[in-house]
């Protein structure tokens, strides 16, 4: 993990391996169990993060969407409310193809309350079995440790593992 700080002052926070290592495992698991509730740069890349790590997992419990969450989708509004979300990424879902997160950077903005991350999403049958690459750039508003807005924009390469461009 390393900081840069942009001309816009903006934290960029890179993770390589995977996004539960941001903040290490302690921190983790102690914003897991106690969620936070204020405005900062850490709250909000640590609610994004339970949403990407859910992709992975395909648990999306734990998952904190304020009850009106919208998500769009390369323009296509892709789903309205928390209970509609769930629904999608529970198994049996085509997420389950989603199989590795990898190369993540954050791009934390507090004035709007929102965070973008730009990530690689392997997807394939099983981790020795992988189909195509996905890249992602991907931006929660995040209120109060509460997501908000999801709109992600992404294409996908079907090359097996293809290298981040990043």
């Amino acid at each position: 993990m390393r900081r840069r700080y942009g001309v816009a002052g903006l934290a960029v926070i890179t993770s390589v391996a995977t996004i539960g290592g941001i903040f290490g495992a302690e921190t983790s698991e102690a914003q897991t169990t106690q969620p936070c509730t204020d405005n900062s740069s850490q709250c909000m890349i640590s609610a994004a993060s339970q949403y990407i790590n859910a992709l992975i997992s395909h648990n999306p419990a734990s998952v904190p969407f304020a009850p009106n969450v919208r998500r769009t989708e390369n323009g296509t509004d892709t789903g309205d409310g928390a209970a509609s979300l769930r629904k999608q990424m529970t198994p049996p879902t085509d997420l389950q193809l989603n199989i590795d997160v990898r190369d993540v950077r954050w791009y934390p903005d507090t004035t709007d309350n929102d965070v973008v991350a730009f990530y690689v999403l392997d997807n394939g049958l099983t981790a020795s079995a992988p189909l195509a690459t996905t890249f992602v750039s991907e931006r929660f508003q995040v209120i109060g440790g509460l997501i908000y807005q999801i709109e992600a924009d992404y294409s996908i390469s079907f090359t097996k593992n293809a290298p981040s461009p990043w």
